[in-house]
C-alpha cells in the first residue's frame, strides 16, 4: 500500500502507519510530515488547512477512511490491540458502537465498575427521584427513571426527556426529577 490522499484535503496524504504529509507545506512546494497532536481523549489528531481554515483529523479515521473498506458503512473504528495511539491500518477495523463495546469487554478484558452494577433504584448512586405528575400534582415518585418505565409500561428515555425538559410529557404524564 502507498501513501493516499486525503479525502476533501488535496494537499494531503496519509501512509498506511498514519504518518500525514503536506506536499505543498506552507505554500512552499516542500513536503512535510505533520506532528500528530494527543487529543484529551487519548487518540491522534492532526490540523490540516483547506482555504485558510484549520480541521483537526483524528488520525485512525483518516488511516480507515482511505485504506479499509467499509460495505456495510459502520460509523465507529476499532483499535483491535486497545492501544489508541496505533493507528497501522493493520490494528484498525471498522464497527458498530456494540461491536466496539463488546471488543473491549471480550478481547481487552476491560472490567465493569461493580460498585453498581445490578443496583437499580435507592441503591444505585446514579439514579434521580423522578415524579409523575398529572395537571401539576404529584401522583407517584419512583426512585429512578427505570423503575418508573417498569411500572407504567414505557421507555425510560421517554421519561428520562422529559425530566430534562426535551419533551413536555410522556406516556400522557408530565414527568420531573425531584429536587
Amino acid at each position: 500500500m502507498t501513501a493516499q490522499k486525503i479525502k476533501d484535503f488535496p494537499e494531503y496524504y496519509i501512509t498506511p502507519a498514519g504518518d500525514v504529509y503536506s506536499r505543498n507545506y506552507h505554500k512552499t512546494g516542500r513536503i512535510k510530515k505533520l506532528k500528530h497532536r494527543l487529543t484529551i481523549y487519548g487518540y491522534y489528531d492532526v490540523a490540516l488547512y483547506k482555504d485558510k481554515i484549520v480541521k483537526h483529523k483524528l488520525v485512525h479515521r483518516l488511516v480507515a477512511e482511505a485504506f479499509i473498506p467499509n460495505p456495510n458503512n459502520k460509523k465507529e473504528i476499532n483499535h483491535k490491540n486497545g492501544i489508541k495511539t496505533d493507528n497501522r491500518v493493520q490494528n484498525l477495523e471498522w464497527c458498530s458502537t456494540q461491536e466496539n463495546i463488546q471488543h473491549s469487554y471480550k478481547v481487552l478484558k476491560r472490567k465493569a465498575n461493580k460498585f453498581w452494577l445490578g443496583k437499580y433504584g435507592k441503591q444505585n448512586p446514579h439514579s434521580k427521584t423522578t415524579q409523575q405528575k398529572k395537571d401539576g400534582k404529584v401522583i407517584a415518585e419512583y426512585c429512578s427513571a427505570t423503575e418508573a418505565a417498569q411500572v407504567n409500561n414505557m421507555n425510560p428515555s421517554a421519561i428520562c426527556n422529559c425530566c430534562r425538559g426535551i419533551s413536555k410529557s410522556a406516556g400522557g404524564y408530565q414527568w420531573a426529577y425531584k429536587k
